[in-house]
């Protein structure tokens, strides 16, 4: 009774961080959409931040927007050094006085979310039709070998 106990309580604990793993992997990533559908150790995307910072001439706090790479580690998101966007393609202000009334921060916020989530839909979108191309042609690598199998047997054998 006692080892029956240990395993379900081993099962639930694993299903528990298996469960925290998905969460962890949704918060970053719609699956299909801008990243694998199933968590993927390895995989990176950009993820939008936000943080604030005195001026450098110290006459008000400042809004700041940017965006950062994060890798999956099959469990969790750490941060990469640094981001895969370029700094053209982020052609909107990111830095804003807190002083703004907070509808226009807000909206500001949102086109910078967008930004970062279309780069990502097509950052993925790229990456998905790599990987397809790659399965597609193991897939006709394995049909020709498949049909080169066995071809030896054609032959008629040497007599003695």
């Amino acid at each position: 009774m006692r080892s029956r106990l240990g395993l379900g309580s081993l099962l639930r604990r694993g299903r528990a961080r298996e469960h925290a793993a998905v969460r962890s992997w949704l918060a970053h990533v719609d699956p299909g959409i801008t990243g694998p559908v199933a968590p993927e150790a390895g995989f990176e995307l950009e993820v939008a931040h936000r943080d604030e910072a005195e001026a450098p001439d110290h006459s008000c706090i400042l809004v700041r927007f940017t965006a950062a790479r994060r890798r999956f580690d099959g469990r969790s998101w750490s941060r990469v050094d640094e981001t895969r966007i370029p700094h053209d393609e982020l052609w909107l202000p990111a830095e804003f006085p807190a002083s703004i009334p907070i509808e226009q921060l807000a909206e500001a916020w949102a086109d910078f979310t967008a930004a970062v989530d279309s780069f990502n839909r097509s950052s993925w979108r790229a990456e998905d039709e790599r990987r397809a191309a790659e399965e597609q042609t193991e897939a006709e690598r394995e049909e020709a070998l498949r049909a080169q199998r066995h071809t030896s047997e054609l032959l008629p054998e040497e007599e003695d």
